[in-house]
């Protein structure tokens, strides 16, 4: 029989005559009935220990010694270590059966020369237990984050937040003293006004205004604004110095203007919108005569100006680079403080010297509030008023109380406008088969007849048509945001947006530099013809040789026939006086 038989068999032993010298310690009880109860002890761990502990029970070949926590004593155990030299296990360690009494057992070397052998030489006896215990009750719990670390955890949390209220108390006072201190206030006297000049001659806003009359819908197409009587007037842009700066300035009426707190939220909101494709604001001058909004100068003139220009050549890429140009400044307002722009068309898209196309007229809704009084009912309605709303969206055109600073969608179907502008150049809403005046388009509109302007797939990209009749779409909440129009124009842009922007900034001087080629060549026809009729009217007036001098640049003296002419003169007239006092 095995070792392991052996041993499970003892065990069984040992467990049965432990249950049998429990049973065997019960007592009879006497119950009522005059019968006997036997009643046996309660048999839990502890009296079962105590049965077998500190005890010799008989075995298979020996008896079983257990001492006072039930350890087998009566068995010797001996540690065989592998030789590496020979590969044979060897006693090393004995660890003999000790007497019944004994307690301290000691293992037994039985060759002091030779050693364990462990792979790693500087390697020593495993511990019988942990260097803690097993238990852990010979260590000290340890934290994971110790006393002095909570209180550095806590200074400096409480520090972060001190600085961060400190920042914010900051940002909330520099906020009231930038309101308070009013920087943006601009007095009459420190600008100097001018008016508009190219080339030292003085022009109105657009440079002839027989370009702007087109062969559209608008027979009557004006691109500046007109009088009741339906003539048109041209205006110029206003502009003055401030501060060595050429500034252009914007008139509005408010009378009496009280500095409010709403009033410089508006002001502080503008001045926080810093953009590349906005006009920066500068200052507003509050003088009762002189009631301006003063913003930053782009002497290209406004999209419109470009457009309505048949002497200049926009190309495809030129075309698309100012419409991604719009769609980015709006983007940016429209995610801005101040919401929406309200008044988006093309005579308010300008550009700078860059070529580079700026959103202005925006913002500050106290001080444009009454810059649409002409929209109230009962006021006269002339041919500017109804031109200036081609661009407004139904919704609004509806709506009698419409906000200053207009609604998102509604920029969104301006938009859309300016779009068929750019692309067509036959100025807003054009009509291909009809022919109405601007009155007659906005009512159209009004009423909801879904009256659009005219656009061919053919005439323009497939994706520019589509965003257009979006845009145009008669419910607000179809119509995409610019956040979506951006991404369709940087598909249709691809060049424009992934190319390096002093690229495309030479490419834009490059177009501009072949219409100015363009422009001096036809002026200089125009000169040398002008010229030639100069010459060969003197030469039919003058004499030969007085013509030649004249050619010439020569001094010439006068004749004794000049006399003649003056009698044939003095005779002329006295004829002429004669036939006069007939009558």
């Amino acid at each position: 029989i095995g070792t392991d038989e052996t041993n499970f068999y003892d065990a069984v032993v040992t467990y049965f005559k432990a249950l049998k010298m429990h049973y065997e310690n019960h007592f009879i009880q006497q119950t009522a009935d005059d019968d006997e109860k036997i009643i046996y002890p309660s048999l839990d761990a502890h009296t079962f220990k105590s049965m077998i502990c500190n005890r010799s029970i008989g075995g298979t070949n020996r008896n079983i010694t257990l001492n006072h926590i039930c350890d087998r004593i009566d068995i010797g155990y001996t540690v065989y270590d592998l030789n590496p030299d020979n590969g044979e296990l060897e006693a090393v360690v004995a660890y003999p059966a000790e007497p019944f009494s004994s307690e301290n057992k000691q293992l037994q070397w039985l060759n002091e020369s030779r050693l364990i052998y462990f792979i790693d030489k500087n390697a020593s006896f495993i511990r019988d237990t942990p260097r803690c215990g097993f238990n852990n009750i010979k260590c000290p719990k340890k934290t994971l984050i110790p006393i002095w670390g909570w209180i550095i955890i806590s200074l400096s949390s409480i520090i972060v937040l001190l600085l961060i209220v400190g920042f914010v108390l900051y940002r909330r006072a520099k906020f009231e003293a930038e309101l308070k201190a009013m920087q943006w206030l601009i007095k009459w006297e420190d600008l100097t006004t001018r008016t508009l000049l190219h080339n030292g001659v003085a022009t109105p806003s657009f440079n002839k205004l027989s370009s702007s009359l087109k062969r559209s819908s608008v027979s009557s197409y004006r691109s500046t604004d007109s009088e009741s009587g339906g003539q048109s007037k041209q205006t110029f842009t206003k502009t003055a110095v401030y501060k060595s700066s050429i500034v252009a300035l914007k008139r509005f009426h408010k009378g009496k203007l009280e500095t409010t707190r709403a009033l410089q939220l508006e002001v502080k909101a503008m001045q926080d919108l810093t953009h590349d494709h906005i006009a920066r604001f500068i200052g507003i001058c509050t003088d009762p005569k002189h009631q301006y909004i003063v913003t930053e100068y782009c002497p290209k003139g406004s999209l419109q100006d470009i457009l309505e220009n048949d002497e200049i050549k926009l190309d495809t890429m030129f075309k698309h680079s100012i419409m991604h140009d719009i769609v980015k400044g709006m983007q940016h307002v429209h995610n801005s403080q101040i919401g929406s722009h309200g008044n988006l068309k093309s005579s308010n898209c300008v550009v700078d010297s860059r070529f580079i196309c700026k959103i202005t007229d925006f913002g500050l809704p106290t001080l444009r509030s009454n810059n649409n009084k002409d929209s109230s009912p009962g006021v006269d309605r002339d041919y500017t008023y109804y031109r200036n709303r081609l661009w407004t969206a139904p919704e609004l055109l509806r709506d009698g109380n419409v906000p200053a600073a207009g609604t998102m969608k509604g920029d969104v179907y301006s938009f859309g406008i300016i779009l068929q502008e750019i692309e067509i150049r036959n100025g807003p809403f054009y009509l291909r088969d009809q022919e109405l005046e601007p009155s007659a388009i906005v009512e159209n509109v009004k009423s909801g007849s879904l009256l659009r302007p005219s656009i061919e797939a053919g005439e323009c990209n497939s994706e520019i048509v589509n965003l257009m009749k979006r845009c145009w779409s008669e419910d607000p909440n179809e119509r995409p945001d610019f956040t979506d129009i951006r991404q369709v124009m940087r598909r249709i842009n691809k060049d424009g947006e992934s190319g390096n922007i002093l690229d495309n900034l030479l490419k834009r001087m490059e177009q501009y530099a072949n219409n100015l080629e363009g422009l001096v060549e036809e002026r200089t026809s125009d000169y040398l013809a002008e010229k030639k009729k100069a010459e060969e009217l003197l030469y039919q007036l003058l004499p030969a040789y007085v013509f030649e001098n004249i050619i010439k640049k020569k001094n010439f003296f006068p004749i004794g026939s000049a006399t003649g002419s003056f009698i044939e003169l003095t005779r002329t007239f006295s004829m002429s006086y004669s036939i006069k006092d007939k009558r």
